[in-house]
């Protein structure tokens, strides 16, 4: 099955509730270690995104502080209440068009390009994809497309142009192919992210072994050509057992018990006015 294009009032209004797809799927913990250092290479490997973080954020040097920064707007952004979303969506904006300069091979950059701002937006939805394929389970054809129309909002609010955005979701795992194939690579940033996942900044003897696992978890879920240039090696079989094992845990256990420390987290986190029980109550 296949999704129409989405028109703007097609679209639901933001905050997502807790009977959303987006909400059901981030609140679920198999996917999380994962899900954040393969946004952060995606973005970083695209050589005007990795330009911009270069010269404007540490993300070189402090990439797991941006990516709770990340993560604490993009949750504000989308289950926050409507006025705190509506400031995170207006601050988001006004920070990116503070951000431009050039790149090292003399192009122009500027964060607010449409195509720049496309790409951030579709490393999120994608890794949210990915990753709960992986270590939940398949999604359906419905679930897919709701969750589409609701990224679609959330992209919108961040600034990217709705008509920029691919109509469908077929559309969008095409546009995201094709840039993988196109025009990521293992860009300076890339790199010294990808060191920070091996290497991640946790004193001896604890740092190594954190480091050796997010690694495992990390070079699946990345595009082959990618994960090689960067040097974080091929799938191990550990990896994928792994995988395997969450999947069969996930389905054997209640979505409102699998989910209700993230959610309880997650609408404290997003919502801290409001109490937290209500947060799991959808399964």
């Amino acid at each position: 099955m296949t999704s129409a294009p989405a028109r703007s009032d097609d679209l639901p209004d933001l905050p997502l509730g807790t009977d959303s797809v987006t909400w059901r799927v981030s609140c679920e913990p198999a996917f999380l270690l994962p899900s954040g250092p393969r946004a952060l290479l995606l973005q970083v490997a695209h050589p005007a995104v990795s330009a911009g973080v270069a010269d404007h954020s540490d993300y070189e040097s402090r990439p797991w502080k941006r990516l709770i920064g990340t993560i604490d707007v993009m949750n504000k952004l989308s289950f926050g209440t409507p006025e705190g979303s509506a400031r995170q969506a207006q601050q988001l904006r006004g920070r990116h068009a503070e951000i431009t300069g050039t790149r090292p091979d003399g192009q122009p950059y500027r964060a607010l390009d449409a195509d720049n701002m496309l790409w951030v937006w579709a490393t999120l939805l994608d890794t949210l994809v990915v990753s709960y394929e992986r270590y939940v389970r398949r999604l359906a054809d419905d679930e897919r497309d709701q969750l589409y129309r609701e990224w679609q909002a959330i992209g919108r609010a961040c600034g990217v142009p709705l008509g920029r955005m691919p109509a469908t979701w077929d559309a969008f795992t095409a546009y995201v192919a094709e840039v993988v194939a196109t025009d990521l690579g293992p860009t300076e940033t890339a790199v010294a992210v990808a060191d920070q996942i091996v290497r991640p900044p946790i004193p001896r003897p604890l740092g190594p072994t954190v480091g050796r696992g997010l690694a495992a978890v990390t070079s699946p879920v990345l595009p082959p050509g990618l994960r090689a240039g960067l040097g974080l090696g091929e799938p191990s079989p550990a990896a994928d057992r792994l995988a395997a094992l969450a999947r069969r845990v996930a389905s054997a256990t209640p979505g409102r018990v699998r989910r209700a420390p993230l959610a309880v987290a997650l609408t404290v986190w997003s919502r801290p006015l409001r109490l937290p029980w209500p947060a799991f109550a959808h399964r």
